[in-house]
């Protein structure tokens, strides 16, 4: 496959005393020269050139060793070329797309410029990993450039507050709401330059409640901490102050799943259960709450016991994390034995995640706890992420693992030459490409390892194009139109061989 665009693409350069090297920089999408971007050989030193008013470039006197070539500027995606023809006066030329761009300002209510950090992710959660983040000037201005094309959405912090898809609430958290960033959509170099962030003042949740403490203790003894899925909601779990009754008030909390512990002191191993305890989770929406009840009592211990079902795989190679989300909580991995059983000893009742990272031959599908459905999913990378409620009832905890598929893939030319820089995107029918999700691909070198079922094929004849290019319908038609949709089964499928239609 290509590498980054610091190291270049390797290719070979005559094996003289010295060569030559020119070429074009031109627009994938238009044919039409750049003006004025860099080229980079490494050979493994750096050289520099620059395009002309035509997009022409020269190098003189590079050594004979094989250079790696790169193109970069304003205006458009990094570029790389492929490998000309050996000889010591060589030319190439370098086909780039055009960057897209974000930008625009973000105001207050009354129109003034606000400063703030923004984060640009693929996702409508605020815990998404992020494309890029930026900060506005002093006009509140901002731009994200070199975007490949796509849905977007951006979450802006600052200090005092958060903002989500144009709404500011005074002392919000990060919210985590599908509705709560309004997703932008760029095309291939389309520049959204007037995409403002409005805010607005005003809003928030309140929650309210009581700690009761057990027979010999006081409220003033109790320590009330609330911890939330989203990444810095809640600033190291600070202690909520009590009022003489053992009530308190929380204001203007955005919408998500916030964790509430209550312990009688904060001086605790959290790999062992505090001695006193009261754990609740609380889904915050749009609307007020009230009489949220924490009673601490002797913390009750009990086993997560569970089983792991693996058809035609072995359940041992599974390997499974567990931890609390709770303040005051520890976690552990769990060893599965070959049966599939495996015991988490001696937990107390809080919010649990449960991290399963995929397997050499499979990948978890599903999860449930007492025949139910755990639908609490958590965004992660590499790993299927669910959290659930443990309240210490005796119930068993299932993980669903099904078997891979192998699919080895070769792609050729229409006159049935291999491409070994050509990439298959497997995608469930129906199913939109998400450069930032987990999907299936395979190249000449590595097979595809997807689940049994459906899928439709998409054949990139250079890998970095995938960006583009499965953003692009008429791409996408034409290559439903060209490749049949393929049956994939558990263990090895037969070989994959995709021709490239004729131009």
């Amino acid at each position: 496959m290509r590498k980054t665009l610091t190291a270049g693409l390797v290719f070979c350069c005559a094996a003289a005393a010295q060569a030559a090297l020119e070429g074009d920089v031109m627009l994938r999408t238009t044919g039409q020269p750049v003006v004025g971007v860099r080229v980079m050989a490494r050979c493994p030193e750096v050289h520099l050139a620059a395009t002309d008013a035509i997009g022409h470039f020269q190098f003189l006197g590079l050594p004979p060793q094989g250079c790696g070539l790169a193109v970069d500027g304003p205006g458009i995606m990094p570029g790389w070329a492929d490998a000309p023809a050996a000889g010591a006066a060589a030319s190439v030329r370098v086909q780039v797309w055009p960057q897209a761009i974000i930008a625009g300002k973000l105001l207050d209510e009354t129109g003034w410029p606000v400063r703030g950090t923004l984060k640009l992710t693929r996702h409508p959660t605020i815990e998404s990993p992020q494309v890029a983040t930026t900060t506005t000037n002093d006009l509140g201005e901002y731009r994200f450039a070199k975007l490949p094309p796509g849905r977007y959405y951006i979450y802006v912090t600052q200090a005092g507050g958060s903002y989500s898809g144009g709404v500011f609430i005074p002392g919000w958290y990060r919210s985590n709401e599908t509705d709560s960033a309004t997703p932008i959509d760029v095309a291939v170099g389309q520049q959204a330059t007037n995409t403002d962030l409005r805010l607005s003042t005003g809003g928030g949740v309140e929650l309210s409640g009581r700690v009761t403490m057990p027979d010999g203790f006081q409220p003033s003894q109790a320590n009330l901490t609330m911890r939330s899925d989203l990444p810095g909601a809640m600033a190291g779990g600070s202690p909520i102050r009590l009022a003489a009754d053992g009530s308190f008030i929380l204001r203007h909390m955005a919408p998500g799943n916030y964790y509430l512990s209550a312990i009688v002191s904060n001086t605790y191993d959290t790999k062992t259960a505090p001695p006193y305890l009261a754990a609740r989770t609380v889904k915050v929406g749009r609307e007020n709450i009230a009489g949220i009840a924490l009673n601490v009592v002797a913390t009750p211990v009990h086993d997560i016991a569970g089983t792991v079902v693996f058809p035609g795989g072995r359940p041992d190679q599974v390997r499974l994390s567990m931890q609390h989300l709770s303040p005051a909580g520890g976690g552990a991995m769990i060893s599965v034995a070959a049966d599939g059983s495996f015991v988490m000893p001696a937990q107390w009742p809080g919010r649990m995640l449960l991290q399963v990272p995929p397997t050499i031959d499979g990948q978890v599908v599903s999860a449930d706890r007492g025949g139910q459905p755990i639908t609490d999913r958590c965004p992660t990378s590499g790993a299927w992420c669910f959290e659930f409620d443990f309240d210490g009832a005796a119930l068993p905890l299932r993980v669903n693992v099904a078997k891979m598929g192998s699919v080895p893939v070769t792609v050729t030319d229409a006159a049935g030459k291999p491409l070994d820089n050509a990439t298959v995107i497997f995608l469930p029918p129906g199913e939109t490409y998400d450069p930032w999700s987990s999907f299936f691909r395979a190249t000449a070198h590595f097979p595809a390892r997807m689940l049994p079922g459906a899928y439709r094929a998409y054949v990139i004849p250079s890998s970095e194009d995938a960006y583009f290019l499965m953003a692009d319908p008429a791409f996408l038609q034409a290559q439903e139109k060209a490749y049949a949709p393929i049956q994939v089964v558990a263990g090895d499928n037969p070989p994959l061989i995709l021709a490239l239609p004729a131009k």
